[in-house]
């Protein structure tokens, strides 16, 4: 019971640091996660830059993604294909 009221009173005494410091937790989380999702798409884009320098283009079948992403599994395969394959 002891312990119980002393956690009590400590969380009411400084409610106002502990709400700083859920805040600082909470924007560094973000910002992490903000830094990850930047790289990550910058280098989906630069892979996409790269095939397309060498004049391939890149055909995705548009149900097997969906259905992967619905049932939240990793998507793996990407079909490239040349120019003239590709119409």
């Amino acid at each position: 019971m002891g312990q119980t009221f002393f956690v009590l009173k400590n969380l009411a005494a400084h409610r106002i640091k502990n709400r700083r410091t859920v805040l600082m937790y909470a924007l560094s989380i973000e910002f992490v996660i903000f830094i990850f999702v930047g790289v990550s798409v910058q280098i989906e884009n630069q892979a996409t830059q790269t095939l397309q320098s060498y004049n391939l283009k890149i055909q995705f079948q548009i149900w097997e993604i969906l259905l992967k992403v619905l049932l939240g599994q990793q998507i793996h395969q990407i079909v490239i294909c040349k120019d003239q394959d590709f119409q």
